[in-house]
Order: structure tokens, then sequence, then C-alpha cells
């Protein structure tokens, strides 16, 4: 079971701004206790917790709310009938300190703006049964209207009633066409979280940069309108009627891009649920560590597609990462989902994040989905989940997708740096073309196995380019050898003795080294000769220039009859930009 808070790398910053000017706001401040509670200003926001229902009773239709940090009620008597209620044309902003003049200012992370359905402030003491039915409904009578909601936390819903109160405990759509943008669902006990259920079937609902957590229901309900999601989050939700993440009913339809969806627990999914024929849609995700809470059912499940996403180390019921734990959904195209699922372009290899155990879900640099994807142009999103632009090929992994530029595939595209490792020996077709010369295969991110060290031997440079400061270390060698500190201009991929080497053209041999213990360092401090010299000035290239130079160690293998008689071997490579 996962359990690590997901690593948001490169987290999301607002993602929706708006042209509302300053002078068309209604101000709310939880906080506030003098001036005229009237909405005009900040110095006179509607105040208290009751702040913003007062606001939404008060003010015509077609409203925009500028909304402070603080905990807001729908009710101060404990009626679970009450809820916000929103009217066509309402702009909601949440977090505000107070005081701002243009949306730009405002800090959503930093101001958390709660819309709250615990309206007797017990739900830390797992007391629920008095909460809201809906924190926030929308109807207003026709089906062509509009609201947007926008960094907002909407918290304690419980959709325990009967027929529409089953339903929407964070939010409750009849009818109308929501935006939702930068907001946080969570808390919510009963009923899907968040249900649109009476929309017009050709229209289209927003959902940018929604976070759905720690909710003891279904996050998400669609069975109307079509629901398009981008750069959000489900994690640690469970559901024990209903999908983990989003459950979609005929004749819905949802699609998911740039998301995750982690560590949720469902009964009809462990993740994505959709109707026949596909119904969801889900595209460049990372679906991960999610459990089933009932047998034959696995992380997408029914009418799902699936393009470009990985979907990797999800539980079945029993506890057990079989495909079908993973995916029974109705197609997968391009996506790596370990143990192998039929389609175009599919993996069944380990994706290699950064780090799984810590939920750092990024690409490593030896990840096979990176470059392994399908380019999907305008229909595709110009950025990841982390904000940082899609399809950036990189220049040292073979493109194995499809189309131009390279994508890779699940929710974070692996950025190109300065200074990277590559050419691993591990028989990952991506990151060189030619195998091991006699199958001896070493560890992700080493070299060829030699006949000392079974992992093959690892080079990993420290520093930056930019300071002018990297240094090479090769380790895992044989624990005393003859080493060779290359560096190459070029790429290339041949057999070279015991191992394979991916980069050519001009050839500056930079230093000999003697390994003690297995390691070796260039430049290194504890010699004369490195005393003043760069890794720069010894390849003869200028820092800022932009060249590309690839670097490798060359090593004496311990026994010449070993693999093909030979009596050499090399590490992996790293690529540096100066």
């Amino acid at each position: 079971m996962l359990t690590t808070r997901l690593r948001l790398t490169g987290a999301l910053a607002t993602l929706v701004i708006t042209t509302a000017t300053a002078s068309a706001q209604v101000y709310v401040d939880a906080n506030l206790t003098t001036g005229l509670n009237n909405g005009t200003s900040w110095a006179n926001a509607y105040r208290g917790a009751l702040g913003l229902q007062v606001a939404l009773q008060n003010a015509p239709g077609g409203r925009t709310f500028w909304i402070a940090r603080g905990t807001y009620l729908p009710s101060a008597t404990g009626v679970r009938t009450a809820s916000f209620v929103l009217d066509d044309g309402d702009e909601l902003y949440g977090g505000f300190a107070g005081g701002e003049t243009s949306l730009g200012q405002r800090n959503v992370a930093a101001n958390s703006t709660i819309l709250s359905g615990d309206l007797a402030g017990d739900d830390a003491l797992g007391a629920f049964t008095e909460n809201s039915l809906h924190v926030v409904r929308y109807c207003p009578g026709w089906e062509d209207s509009l609201f947007l909601l926008d960094g907002c936390t909407l918290a304690g819903g419980r959709a325990d009633g009967a027929g529409a109160d089953a339903s929407g405990g964070a939010l409750l759509v009849n009818c109308g066409v929501p935006s939702l943008a930068n907001c946080t669902i969570t808390g919510c006990t009963a009923g899907p979280a968040v249900s649109v259920i009476g929309t017009l079937v050709n229209t289209t609902i927003g959902f940018t940069g929604v976070r759905f957590e720690d909710n003891l229901c279904q996050p998400l309900h669609v069975e109307s309108a079509f629901a398009d999601l981008v750069y959000c989050s489900f994690q640690g939700n469970t559901a024990s009627s209903g999908a983990g993440a989003i459950g979609c009913g005929s004749p819905g339809a949802v699609r998911i891009t740039s998301s995750l969806l982690v560590d949720n627990r469902g009964s009809t999914a462990s993740a994505v649920v959709g109707s026949s024929p596909s119904s969801v849609a889900v595209r460049y995700c990372t679906v991960v560590g999610n459990h089933a809470l009932a047998p034959g059912v696995g992380a997408l499940t029914g009418g799902v597609s699936a393009l470009n996403s990985i979907v990797a180390f999800n539980l079945g019921s029993t506890g057990s990462q079989t495909v079908a734990d993973q995916f029974q959904g109705t197609s997968a195209q391009y996506c790596c989902i370990p143990g192998g699922v039929a389609g175009t372009g599919n993996l069944s290899a380990d994706p290699a994040f950064v780090d799984l155990a810590q939920l750092d879900l990024r690409l490593g640099p030896f990840s096979p989905c990176i470059d392994a994807g399908q380019y999907l142009g305008p229909f595709g999103t110009p950025f990841d989940f982390a904000q940082e632009p899609r399809s950036v090929d990189d220049p040292v992994t073979l493109n194995t997708g499809s189309g131009s530029p390279a994508s890779d595939i699940g929710a974070y595209e692996y950025p190109p740096t300065d200074s990277r490792p590559f050419c691993s020996g591990d028989a990952a077709p991506t990151h060189h073309t030619t195998p091991c010369p006699c199958g001896n295969f070493g560890a992700i991110g080493h070299g060829c196995a030699s006949s000392a060290v079974a992992a093959g031997a690892r080079l990993v440079a420290s520093g930056t380019p930019a300071a002018d400061d990297v240094v090479l270390d090769a380790s895992d060698l044989p624990a005393s050898t003859t080493t060779l500190f290359l560096q190459h201009d070029a790429l290339d991929d041949r057999v070279f003795h015991d191992g394979v080497l991916c980069a050519g053209g001009t050839v500056v041999r930079l230093r000999p080294r003697a390994a003690v213990a297995g390691a070796a360092r260039f430049p290194d401090a504890s010699f004369p000769q490195d005393a003043s010299t760069t890794l720069s000035q010894r390849g003869g290239v200028v820092v800022g220039s932009g060249a590309v130079r690839y670097y490798s160690v060359y090593y004496r293998s311990a026994s010449s009859s070993f693999c093909p008689p030979a009596t050499a071997n090399v590490t992996n490579g790293w690529r540096i930009a100066w």
C-alpha cells in the first residue's frame, strides 16, 4: 500500500486568471470584525463564518466574489439541506489574504479558503452525520448557464440522502456548465463528492488543477455532459461503493489529461470506471498504487481508453499486481503497463520513476517511457502535470513513439538537462540499439556487466556546467584496475570490448586513473596535475557555448576470458551541454 503523500514536483500555480476588475467585486473575509459588512471593499467585506452565505443571498446574480482565507459555513444552525447556492454567471475566487487589488496578487496555496459542510466542527472526531448534504449546489433553472469556482477548498460534504441528495456532497450540478480551477475537494464521506447529473450532454465542464484528496466516497461522478479534466490529481480516496477516482455513466463522457491518479481505493475500479463504449479517455496520465476493494476489477475498468499513460503497481483485491489488476479497459495505445497489454506502442517494462517509494513519479533518466508516446499536437496539452513543456525530445534517447516532436508517456515529461546520464547497459532498447556483446546486461544506469561486478560500472557527474565545477566519478569498477576518462563530441552506438560505447567522433583522452577500491575520479583535487584543471579546460570546451560533449570511462577487465575474449569494458555515458 502506498501512503506517502505525492511529491508534486514543480507544483501547480494558479492556472486560470480571468479579467475581472476590482470595481466589480463583492468582498468576503471571515476574519474581519469591523466595517460595514456590505461587501463593497476589503474594509467593508461580508464577514464571519456566514459571510459568504450572506453575500450570496444579498447580491444579484452574475456576481464576482473575492473571498479571503478562512472557513465558511452554509448554515449556523446545523441545517443539513443548507448549501452555498450559486446563480448563473457567478464567479467565486478564493485564496486572498485581504487587501489585494488584482487576481494575480492572490496566493491560493498560502491562503486556504474553505467552504465547509462540517456544520458542527467535529469531523476530526469522526462525526459526520450532521454534515451538509451538499456544500455547493448549482441549478439556476436553465441548462446553458455558467459559473466559475476558483481557488477554494470544498470539504466535509455528506450526500447520504435520497434521490439527488444521494450524490454531490461537495458539489451537485443539476444543470448548467460549471468550471472549477485550483480547487481541492476533500473530506466528503458519502455519495460521490462531485456529481454532474443533469447537464446537457453536448456541454463541456472544465476541471483545471483540481485536487480530489482523502474522500471516503467516489470523488467524481459524471452521467451527463462532457467533463474535461486537465492537470488534476486524485489521491487517498476510498469508495466502498464506486470507483476510487472517477465514475462515468451513460450518456456522460470524461477526458482526463496530464493528471495523477494515485493511492485510491474503489469497488467498481480502483481508479476509473467507464460505461460502454469508451466513455472515459485517459491521456498522459500516471495511474499508480491504486487498490481494488472487490474482486474482478482493475485500476482502469469498463469503457476506458488509455493513451500515453502509465498504469502500474496497482493492487487487486487480494494484493496481487497482475495485468488484470492494472487494466480492464477497452483499449490502450502507447501506454506503459507492466506485464503487457495488447495495443500499438504499448510497453510492458517498469516505468523507472525517480523514486516510487516516495511517490516521486517523474521519469528517471533511463525510463523506457521517455520519447515513447504518441505526439498529439493540438489534441494534447502544452504542459505536463508539473507545468513543464510537453513533447520535448530527449537527444540521447531513441525515439520509439509516434509523430514529431517526440512525446513521453505519463503525467510528467522528462526535461532534458544540461547534465544527464545515458547509454545504460541494462538491455532497454530506448537506451541504445546495440546490446551488450554476450548478454552481459548491467543494472539500470550502469554499463554492461564485467567479470568483477555484475551490475556493471557506473559513471556519475556532479556539479554544474555553468559553474565549471563538474566532476566525473566512476564506481562499481573492479577493485583495482586502470581507467581512462574519455570525452567525445558525437553520439555513436557500437560494441566496445565487453561493453557498449554510445559516443564517438573526436575523442579526447582526459586523464588515466588507477581505481582505488573500485572507484576513480576526474578532476581529482588530490592529484597535483588536477589542482587547477577543470573538466571543460581539459576537454577544450568553452563554458556557456552550448557545445555538447559525451563522457565515458574505459577500464581494464579483471578476466580476459569473460564474455568475448577482451581486456576492457566501459561505463554508461554522461552527456553535458556546456
